[in-house]
């Protein structure tokens, strides 16, 4: 179309000589306002174009982004994956290290059967007054209710959790490790 638009003004132009100043006039306006709509054109196709451009970076941009983004988070949950490792492995140690040093075998009481008389109550005491006391704690328990020494109304049921030393027939003597201690 634009071909055709250039031809049909060459013809004009060249036939110039025939055509009054009012229709030379004419012409000159109507090729005025076709370039003007051809340049409006161009101008509405380079916007268009630079919109192009401008959807197309964003786009570019935001994939990047994107990218990145996603290797990022990649990166952070090899390192919360890492770190999970880690901290079981130490989880695991402290535990070992804990129960090297506490860990209880056997039984945790250190005597026991000892008669809840006269001598086995001295031997209490004199355990209580030697007993390394920065180091060592020592608990004495009643052991085995001794039924003669109950009241009227009582029971194994009311002492379930342990009976005192005055109605026991035997102690038990606990001798446990202060933290810090070995």
């Amino acid at each position: 179309m634009k071909e055709n638009k250039l031809k049909e003004w060459k013809d004009q132009i060249n036939s110039l000589g025939d055509l009054s100043a009012d229709e030379i006039k004419s012409v000159v306006d109507q090729m005025k306002y076709e370039i003007g709509n051809l340049k409006f054109q161009i101008m509405v196709a380079k916007e268009e174009g630079k919109r192009k451009d401008i959807q197309e970076i964003v786009r570019d941009a935001n994939s990047q982004m994107v990218f990145k983004l996603e290797e990022r988070v990649s990166e952070l949950l090899s390192e919360k994956k890492e770190m999970e490792e880690k901290l079981e492995r130490q989880e695991k140690t402290i535990h070992r290290l804990y129960n090297d040093a506490y860990k209880i075998e056997g039984c945790r009481y250190v005597f026991s059967d000892i008669p809840n008389n006269f001598i086995g109550n001295t031997m209490v005491d004199y355990m209580k007054k030697f007993i390394n006391k920065d180091s060592y704690k020592m608990r004495v328990r009643g052991q085995y209710l001794d039924t003669s020494k109950l009241e009227v109304g009582e029971s194994w049921k009311t002492y379930e959790d342990g009976q005192p030393i005055s109605k026991s027939k035997c102690l038990r003597i606990y001798i446990d490790k202060k933290k810090g201690g070995k």
